[in-house]
């Protein structure tokens, strides 16, 4: 009677576990079920926010320096995409904050050798600039700043690329830098065999979470956008994804890509402190949160500041630099209308010729403050670079 009972009550608890968890499909093979199901979307909305900051002192630079950190600017808007034709098609807005900060910076580094004109045309600057738009479509881009729409030219078919980041669903994506991104480690754009690229990173067995990521764990569920998904958080595993994303290249005919990632593997790797990233699925495998954090180790900064010729007061006056990326996702395949804008549409060599645009070069050019600012920008173009190549790292390719 015991041995029936016990029998009994063991059953009961393994079918508790069962429905209550333990038949849920895997943290891995949800992952892959949404990079799968991404290269399905054709169309979608995506409300993004980006935020990045530096903090250190470069006052060992020269006075002029003391203020520029700490640094903190944050990128925000929504984006649209539409991957029903080819290339993709996408519209959106974007808001700024800190780039007034940024100019302040500048201004300070220029001293007094900046009239006040110069002055209130980087606040005009810093304003005009801090809310925009932009389309994409035919290959074409236009932009509107302060009101007026610009046109930026023939993307070419680095737009491929680009139009699809804002699904940025695509999981695959994770591990490289999109198909345009990839190559141009190598080959020249027109020599890179795009859709070799795409194929790959629509590829769980290629770019899936074993290639991507490390110590997955799954969170509480939560509901976003009132859907109810499974928040999963992982670590960046950028020895595997580099060493993929080199076998991706070499595959697609790009051997110079697939040496120059098996050369910096080792920096790349050892630049971060910290790679990582939540993903929120639905019961769909739709992906419809994602959030990133990347945080940069200052000595191995230094370090390969130091390698590539870069100022060293520079890079070892930088103590923190930080990346957080929100992502999240809507509108899955419902129709959107993208179009050239309407209207009066200029060139942008015409925005060149504002006289806002052009008595600001021209102010700080007289002042000397570019200049003077040389050494120290480079040194935070690369910080930057380094940091952003690896976040935008998700530039999702269809």
């Amino acid at each position: 009677m015991i041995k029936k009972l016990v029998a009994l009550m063991m059953g009961a608890i393994l079918l508790a576990f069962v429905f209550t968890g333990c038949g849920k499909v895997p943290a891995t093979e949800t992952i892959n079920k949404a990079i799968t199901k991404n290269a399905e979307t054709k169309t979608v909305h995506t409300d993004y926010d980006v935020s990045f900051e530096v903090k250190g002192d470069l006052s060992a630079m020269g006075s002029q320096y003391s203020g520029l950190l700490p640094m903190t600017m944050a990128v925000k808007g929504g984006l649209d995409t539409d991957s029903t034709t080819e290339p993709a098609k996408m519209k959106g807005d974007v808001q700024i904050t800190g780039l007034d900060q940024i100019l302040k910076g500048l201004a300070q580094a220029g001293g007094d050798k900046l009239d006040k004109n110069t002055k209130d045309l980087l606040n005009q600057f810093g304003g005009a600039f801090s809310s925009m738009e932009f389309v994409s479509v035919d290959k074409k881009g236009y932009i509107k700043i302060a009101g007026s729409w610009y046109e930026t030219g023939d993307l070419g078919s680095g737009m491929d690329s680009l139009g699809s980041l804002g699904s940025l669903g695509s999981l695959g994506g994770m591990g490289g830098m999109g198909s345009a991104g990839m190559g141009s480690l190598g080959a020249e754009a027109g020599d890179v065999d795009t859709k070799c690229y795409q194929d790959a990173m629509k590829d769980p067995n290629k770019m899936g979470a074993d290639n991507l990521f490390k110590d997955t764990q799954e969170m509480s569920e939560e509901k976003i956008g009132g859907v109810e998904t499974r928040h999963f958080k992982s670590n960046i595993d950028f020895d595997k994804a580099l060493v993929q994303m080199g076998t991706i290249s070499r595959d697609c005919g790009d051997a110079e890509a697939s040496a120059g990632l098996e050369t910096a593997k080792s920096d790349i790797g050892s630049l971060f402190s910290k790679a990582e990233v939540e993903m929120w699925i639905d019961s769909d495998s739709n992906l419809r949160q994602m959030k990133i954090v990347i945080e940069v180790n200052p000595t191995a900064l230094s370090m390969l500041a130091g390698d590539m010729g870069t100022s060293g007061a520079a890079a070892q006056a930088l103590q923190s630099i930080s990346l957080n990326m929100s992502f999240k996702f809507s509108k899955f395949n419902e129709e959107m209308n993208i179009i050239k804008p309407s209207g009066n549409v200029m060139k942008m060599e015409d925005l060149m010729k504002n006289p806002m645009i052009a008595g600001l070069v021209s102010g700080l050019k007289s002042s000397g403050a570019t200049s003077g600012l040389g050494s120290g920008t480079r040194g935070g173009g690369s910080t930057g670079g380094s940091s952003t190549t690896t976040i935008t790292t998700p530039s999702y390719s269809r």
